[in-house]
């Protein structure tokens, strides 16, 4: 039907690899839009304007910051190279840290240019939570895995960017702190059903069921952990050479596990929904409701 295939296309152009980066921008810009500016606001609507760009800048270059420095090789197999090859991907690793800095750097002076002090603090705690999400996230550290685990972690890694753009872009339009938490609440659900989305899809593309770039702990996978102790054992002990992907995966695909991760998903897209119809209708608002249902159908 057309309104799949606009779906389709949609989320296309949403996953993207080129596109990718602005689309926090797009999200926060459509906040914005859906919720205009506080009757109770004192600031000329010239200044709000220009901090709300600002926000939105500040929201791309803090997510650009974190996928370069996410982007950099893992090394738990560096034995195994050949020592010319590790030395390389060892000085790529720190070519792509330091341009993730630079990245973080900018972020900061955009903040900054917001001209709001706390600003500061609610970016500031985003990449806090970027920061402790790779040591709350790591498999060897944990008892046990579920879909709490899971969300916590995600919240952390990637979430709490987005939702601090949404409490910004609601500071800067002059909401008073029930907003801010309200629209926290949405930027983060939205952001839970985007990683949802993303990392099912890259778990069903061909060539992680053959291992290569697996990502032990994305939802299908510590959903699946959860009731394979014997799985996450082995990850947490390093022995993830060992394990066989493509039985794995396979065992995965006939489990529940999906089923589960199609549940978390409808129920993220559903509060996202529901918090976006609370600001009243609006064309933005319809954007956005039509962006985060685009993700339904995995």
């Amino acid at each position: 039907s057309p309104k799949t295939e606009d779906a389709v296309k949609l989320r296309q152009l949403l996953f993207q690899q080129s596109a990718n980066i602005q689309t926090r921008g797009l999200l926060v810009s459509l906040l914005i839009k859906a919720c205009g500016v506080s009757a109770d606001s004192v600031e000329l609507r010239d200044v709000v304007l220009k901090r709300q760009k600002l926000v939105v800048n500040a929201t791309e270059e803090f997510h650009a910051a974190q996928t370069i420095h996410a982007s950099a090789a893992n090394l738990v197999d560096q034995a195994r190279l050949d020592p010319l090859v590790l030395d390389d991907i060892q000085t790529g690793n720190k070519m792509t840290v330091l341009a993730g800095d630079f990245f973080f750097s900018k972020a900061f002076q955009t903040t900054t240019d917001i001209g709001i002090p706390l600003m500061l603090h609610v970016f500031g705690k985003a990449v806090e939570d970027y920061v402790r999400s790779h040591f709350e996230g790591d498999l060897s550290q944990a008892s046990e895995v579920d879909a709490i685990w899971w969300e916590a972690k995600t919240h952390l890694k990637t979430c709490s960017l987005l939702a601090s753009g949404y409490r910004a872009a609601a500071m800067v339009a002059g909401f008073d702190q029930e907003r801010q938490d309200h629209v926290y609440e949405l930027g983060k659900h939205i952001a839970l059903a985007f990683q949802t989305y993303h990392e099912t899809k890259q778990f069903l593309s061909t060539s992680y069921s053959s291992g290569l770039n697996y990502d032990l702990t994305s939802l299908p996978m510590v959903l699946h952990m959860e009731t394979h102790p014997n799985l996450l054992q082995s990850a947490k002990e390093g022995r993830l050479q060992e394990l066989q992907f493509a039985q794995v995966h396979s065992e995965i695909m006939t489990g529940d596990s999906l089923e589960r991760v199609q549940v978390m998903l409808g129920y993220y897209i559903q509060e996202a929904q529901l918090l976006t119809e609370k600001l009243g209708p609006s064309e933005a608002a319809t954007s956005l409701i039509g962006i985060v249902n685009s993700l339904r159908d995995l």
